[in-house]
């Protein structure tokens, strides 16, 4: 009796008829989620729940807004707010990806529900409030599965998981920014393979250019230059690199795109590493990067 019932479980394993529930399809089809550092570099954890602070890390990282990070004061308009999650949450607020619960207050361990995280989404892919969707949740929901990243059978207040996260993040990659032939996953800057962070390729802005280029290292670290190609560069971002990716500052831009960066590190041995930079547009991309000699 028990030869034939291994015989038979042995079969019915085999057989691509049967179905089973596997805890790691999800995993499998989703894995590049995880290798690009989308939902973080820690444990898998599908069924564990996604708290609103991870969510909103999730968005700057889909944006490609990472590296402002490192630019975030520990300061934060919320008072329940502290910790690793402050700069994300700052970025994601004021990028308007995400939301407050209330006045000073985000709520940053709450639960998140399919259509909070479907709108988060969308926001990121370009679709705004007032504009693509008024009403919460029916507009919001009807969005989603128009334009293909929601799931018919997934209901909007069911509470999500890591699984359901990143099913939900692989198919927006995919997907076209609004008004735009390029798909979210171009703003990828940075891919997270075996614990390494390497730089994507990113499409220069052709309309966009640096003239008046002045770089000094003889008696004082002096970088300024102008942007030219569109009328407002209000939030574009300037950084200085060592040649290693050792950011040494930073600049966020005005309207006329004129920016100087001054009293850098031009020690003997930053000098010999090498400087370099890289200009960001509004939305995270890398439109112009060079070596400074």
């Amino acid at each position: 009796m028990k030869r034939t019932l291994s015989i038979l479980l042995i079969i019915i394993l085999l057989l691509p008829s049967f179905s089973f529930a596997n805890p790691y399809e999800e995993l499998t089809q989703n894995i590049r989620v995880f290798q690009m550092g989308i939902m973080g570099q820690g444990s898998i954890d599908l069924d564990k729940k996604i708290s609103r602070e991870e969510l909103a890390t999730i968005a700057v990282r889909l944006k490609g807004l990472e590296y402002l990070k490192d630019f975030q004061k520990q300061s934060t308009p919320f008072k329940d707010v502290k910790g690793w999650s402050v700069p994300y949450i700052n970025i994601a607020y004021d990028m308007k990806l995400v939301n407050a619960v209330k006045k000073d207050f985000f709520n940053p361990n709450g639960k998140v529900s399919y259509g909070e995280l479907l709108t988060v989404l969308m926001r990121v892919l370009g679709y705004e409030n007032g504009v693509d969707f008024k009403k919460y949740p029916e507009d919001y929901y009807s969005k989603a599965l128009e334009i293909g990243l929601g799931n018919l059978y997934i209901p909007h207040d069911e509470v999500v998981t890591r699984g359901i996260a990143a099913t939900t993040i692989n198919k927006a990659l995919d997907l076209k920014m609004k008004n735009s032939d390029k798909e979210l996953s171009s703003l990828q800057l940075n891919y997270y393979i075996d614990g390494n962070v390497t730089k994507k390729d990113s499409v220069v802005e052709s309309e966009v250019y640096l003239k008046e280029l002045s770089f000094s290292t003889t008696i004082l670290g002096v970088f300024s230059g102008v942007l030219v190609g569109v009328n407002d560069f209000s939030r574009y971002k300037v950084v200085l690199l060592s040649k290693s990716g050792k950011v040494l500052d930073s600049k966020v831009l005005g309207i006329n795109g004129s920016f100087s960066i001054e009293n850098f590190d031009i020690s003997t041995l930053s000098k010999l590493q090498g400087y370099k930079y890289e200009i960001y547009s509004p939305n995270g991309s890398l439109i112009l990067w060079d070596d400074l000699d």
